[in-house]
Parts: C-alpha cells; structure tokens; sequence
C-alpha cells in the first residue's frame, strides 16, 4: 500500500496510543487540549464506531474539525468518521447539518478504494478552499 501523507499527524483526546481495530497501538503526536486545527493542512477523520461516539462528545474534537472547516481545509472521513463532521456541522448551526462542498470528503462503508485515496489526495493538494459558503457566519 503506497504512503498518501508524508508528515501524518495523530491527534487524540489525550497522550499516549490509540489503539486501531486490529489491537495496533499506534502513537499519539498531540492532544487535541494543546493543539489547534490552523496549525495543519488538512483533517482526515478515521472510521470506527467507539471512536466517532466518543470524538462526538469530546467538545474540543468537534472545534478541531469546525475550525478546520471555517479556515477552509481539507476534510476527510472513512466510515463512522462521518458522525464526527457533522457533529462540528451542527456545532456550527449549519441548518442541514452537515459541512459539505469542495475539499469536504466522506468514505461511505468500510472499504478504502482507489477512488476515495485519490479524491483525498486530490483535495489535500489543493490545500485550502475559501470559496465554502457562510464561512463568515461560523464561530470557531
């Protein structure tokens, strides 16, 4: 499998590891209390139910996501991360709830396709998308 991102990030409610659904302890670069969304390029959300209900909840996930939205990155989520952009949607008093339109990247089901790693790459290229609607209207 080839590398998309070469200076990969993970961002977690607290230091330490996460743990991936095969048991894999992978390690935590920042804490999402000491680290804001403006300080990297794009937001790439992973699946997993345990992991968007509890990014849900975790006030300071759902800013992350929202800033990122607002400062026009690139936003991407697999699966069941889905849940934890349009929690930062509603957050934002988007009236359908959802943050949608260009740079904005959802993987529905489980599988990773060729299609989706390239519309991701695509979009994390493009770096910054300021022409999303209602920016201004967003506090973040």
């Amino acid at each position: 499998r080839r590398v998309l991102f070469r200076s990969l990030k993970i961002i977690a409610p607290r230091l330490g590891e996460v743990k991936s659904t095969d048991g894999t302890g992978i390690k935590v670069d920042h804490s999402l209390t000491t680290v804001a969304s403006v300080l990297f390029d794009a937001v790439l959300i992973p699946d997993g139910a345990e992991s968007a209900t509890a990014l849900c909840a975790d006030a300071n996930a759902v800013l992350f996501v929202k800033e990122g939205y607002k400062h026009g990155k690139a936003i991407a989520a697999m699966g069941e991360g889905a849940k934890l952009i349009a929690a930062a949607a509603r957050s934002a008093g988007c009236v359908d709830g959802e943050f949608a339109g260009p740079g904005v990247t959802v993987m529905k089901g489980k599988t990773v396709t060729s299609a989706f790693e390239k519309t991701v790459a695509q979009s994390f290229a493009a770096h910054r998308y300021p022409e999303r609607k209602d920016l201004a209207a967003i506090i973040a």
